[in-house]
């Protein structure tokens, strides 16, 4: 799956599913703080994303993380 806002780009025509997301950014001063919603915008889509297919097998993905958040620790001793 892409997100992109060009639905031509190299990763979108590399996958099966694309979400098109249009921006219409002017250069002016909300500029950036259109830049700063967007990133947060994204950064929310993909988080619960994340989340919804961490779910689906949630008790695997637990004892997954548990498996890499040890190997850490044992690493950084």
């Amino acid at each position: 799956m892409a997100i992109t806002a060009r639905p031509d780009s190299t990763a979108a025509r590399m996958c099966q599913e694309v979400l098109c997301v249009e921006i219409d950014e002017e250069q002016s001063y909300e500029y950036k703080i259109d830049t700063f919603s967007i990133y947060n915008a994204f950064h929310f889509i993909l988080d619960c994303l994340f989340a919804f297919l961490y779910r689906l097998d949630y008790k695997n993905n637990e004892k997954q993380t548990r498996e890499k958040a040890n190997t850490i620790n044992q690493v950084k001793k």
